[in-house]
């Protein structure tokens, strides 16, 4: 995002974002100055050689935790599990602010950046945003219900008996999980913004788009 390497996930850190510089070889570490000798003495003088700047979001006690991370047209957008934020800024200054309270996502798995925007699935719609900033429930006023009554069966079991994955295709979404034990997989037009009905024969745990000049 940026030019820069985004992360986040560390178990010991979950609210906790990593940032490399913009170009970092990774292979060298993040403070070195070009052209790094690797034959050099692993260590420095200066604590923030081996480490990566680090944005906590919001704070390192808060209790919602980091679900993915996803680059946009504007800020990177930090999904946690009731909420979203945006780091805005580039490499070494950033800030951060809150762009929805009381949404976000189950499950990393539903979340992706493609051409059309930003999707992500949470537990009371599917979100689409097609620029970081402005968030639209697709599910609002069309099969929401369903939708949460699905994410209630689910509880707490995300991760393990739980699971939604999306992915984009010709022009598609598909929504694909299980959730405590029911399969649901649907289909909505990004052309028509209308859901096409569900699919059956199909329960995927992950989905990927791959994406070449000329096919």
């Amino acid at each position: 995002h940026k030019n820069s390497f985004f992360a986040a996930g560390m178990i010991q850190f979950p609210n906790r974002v990593f940032v490399g510089p913009p170009g970092w070889d990774m292979t060298s570490p993040p403070g070195a100055v070009y052209p790094w000798d690797p034959s050099a003495a692993m260590s420095s003088v200066s604590k923030d050689y081996f480490l990566l700047k680090t944005i906590d979001v919001p704070d390192p006690d808060d209790s919602d935790p980091i679900v993915a991370i996803l680059s946009s047209p504007g800020p990177l957008v930090v999904l946690k599990r009731n909420s979203v934020h945006g780091i805005d800024g580039s490499y070494p200054d950033f800030s951060q602010r809150v762009i929805a309270p009381g949404i976000g996502c189950v499950d990393l798995r539903s979340a992706i950046s493609v051409s059309e925007g930003l999707f992500w699935c949470g537990e009371t719609g599917i979100y689409w945003s097609p620029d970081g900033q402005h968030i639209v429930d697709l599910t609002e006023g069309k099969r929401n219900r369903e939708w949460r009554a699905l994410t209630r069966a689910a509880g707490t079991t995300w991760g393990s008996t739980s699971y939604v994955t999306c992915g984009v295709a010709h022009g598609h979404l598909v929504v694909s999980g299980s959730f405590g034990g029911t399969a649901r997989s649907y289909l909505y037009d990004l052309t028509r913004h209308e859901w096409m009905g569900r699919l059956s024969n199909l329960t995927a745990r992950h989905m990927f788009s791959a994406r070449i000049s000329g096919e």
